[in-house]
């Protein structure tokens, strides 16, 4: 593998995570207000290969951002 594929990859797949990202918060109104006044943005993805890097942007997501919670799911095949 050339190394700018590794680069190319890792750029789409930030780009899709920033995707992500951006539709959650257009398909939920801007999100919505938990109990703790929190904007709450819920995404749903169903890629498995991508499960944890979605978790891992959760987790940084969410202690880097006081004022907004990220809840990612990825709902497991047997579930669909």
């Amino acid at each position: 593998m050339k190394p700018e594929s590794g680069k190319r990859a890792g750029l789409s797949l930030g780009l899709a995570a920033v995707s992500a990202v951006l539709a959650g918060v257009f398909l939920t109104g801007c999100g919505s207000s938990a109990d703790s006044g929190k904007t709450v943005i819920e995404i749903v993805q169903y890629k498995p290969e991508a499960a944890d890097y979605f978790e891992a942007l959760e987790e940084e997501f969410n202690t880097t951002h006081d004022d907004i919670e990220l809840k990612i799911s990825s709902p497991k095949e047997e579930q669909l």
